[in-house]
């Protein structure tokens, strides 16, 4: 849980960030100079949380948790069965996923490699030439360190899932819809620095994983249950029994 406190924890100062940037205010108040020293701390913060939240979920894949005894909960066992099948993720299998990690990972590699040999190259003949294979490789791995992105999302939600289940602020219950809402937020602004910046690259992993997670809670979604008071779910007493008896059994 650790990772998620820092990630979710440093997100509030990312939008923040993101809000300032949007309306140049750095520059407004005559301290331009500190906007990159501020995004890269805030970069470091956010992508320390994600890796720990990732090996959180690997290590779950792993050492799976055991599962309650269905029996033991009484008349909880429907409900624990509803939502067990929305939140906890299947670790089995998975394989083709991490192929697809490492292709990421030598497309990136690649494309590290021919912007230095542009930089080597530079004023030859054949600097032209690979500055354009830069530029095509940069904007593939873009595109498939989002699809990455989103896998890894979907892994990390899935734990997190497992583990609350629900997630309640002020007696709202807080839906992925909503938090995915917030992602996006935060990502757009970030998009504006340009194609080839550090800041379109975080921009672009806040803008999927936002459209992802609400996309994974279209249910809710769709009937309007985006943010809803606890005292209008009509099953949120058998949510806090059910709550109750999970922490007497573990």
């Amino acid at each position: 849980m650790a990772g998620l406190v820092i990630f979710f924890g440093n997100t509030f100062a990312q939008f923040s960030f993101s809000l300032l940037s949007a309306f140049n205010v750095f520059y407004i108040v005559g301290l331009g100079f500190l906007r990159r020293p501020v995004f890269y701390c805030l970069t470091g913060v956010m992508i320390l949380g994600f890796v720990l939240m990732f090996v959180g979920s690997l290590l779950q894949r792993r050492f799976k948790k055991p599962e309650l005894d269905a029996a033991k909960l009484g008349d909880s066992t429907k409900f624990y069965e509803h939502q067990k099948e929305y939140g906890e993720p299947e670790s089995k299998g998975g394989k083709a996923t991490f192929r697809f990690f490492g292709i990421t990972l030598v497309l990136f590699a690649a494309t590290v490699v021919f912007y230095i040999l542009w930089d080597v190259a530079a004023s030859t003949e054949i600097s032209d030439m690979m500055g354009t294979i830069y530029g095509g490789l940069y904007q593939y791995s873009i595109a498939l360190g989002a699809i990455s992105i989103a896998f890894l999302v979907a892994l990390i939600v899935g734990n997190v899932g497992e583990d609350l289940f629900r997630f309640y602020i002020a007696g709202y219950h807080v839906h992925e819809s909503v938090i995915g809402a917030y992602f996006v937020l935060i990502g757009t602004p970030l998009l504006a620095a340009g194609l080839y910046s550090l800041e379109f690259c975080i921009g672009m992993a806040y803008l999927v994983a936002g459209i992802f997670l609400v996309g994974r809670d279209w249910k809710d979604v769709v009937k309007g249950d985006i943010l809803v008071h606890y005292s209008r779910e009509p099953d949120y007493d058998e949510y806090k029994k059910l709550k109750a008896k999970r922490k007497e059994l573990k």
